[in-house]
């Protein structure tokens, strides 16, 4: 259980400030994804450090419970498949991305759902009495 709270707090302050930054400067993010999707080693590289940061939590937080660490493994698992897609199909993330930047409801909702789980990983991180 301390490495769930450990994860909560960092994994929690990084949604939360990423999200946050990310939803405030909406026009300044298109453009870097832009370059970003033009940039095929930058996509593989990117897709190597998300498919490792998957690895470590997948490897060493694989908690299926239902309670609020769930929500730290499926982040790891997420950040996996992240990774993997960027690696293996960097097509499949050009065409989603831009089928994503050119939706405005999906793009605030997607930021305001990493917001909500920072917020919560953030609750049990620091608030909750372990």
């Amino acid at each position: 259980m301390d490495l769930s709270i450990y994860l909560a707090k960092v994994m929690g302050l990084y949604l939360l400030i990423v999200s946050f930054g990310l939803l405030i400067n909406k026009k300044r993010l298109i453009h870097i994804l832009i370059d970003f999707l033009k940039n095929p080693p930058l996509v593989f590289l990117s897709g190597f450090f998300a498919l490792v940061i998957g690895l470590l939590l997948v490897t060493s937080h694989n908690i299926w419970i239902m309670d609020w660490p769930v929500l730290i493994t499926i982040l790891g698992w997420l950040s996996l498949i992240k990774g993997t897609i960027r690696i293996a199909f960097p097509h499949f993330l050009v065409t989603t991305s831009q089928k994503w930047i050119q939706n405005d409801t999906f793009y605030n909702t997607t930021f305001f759902i990493m917001i909500f789980i920072g917020f919560i990983l953030l609750y049990y991180g620091y608030m909750v009495v372990h």
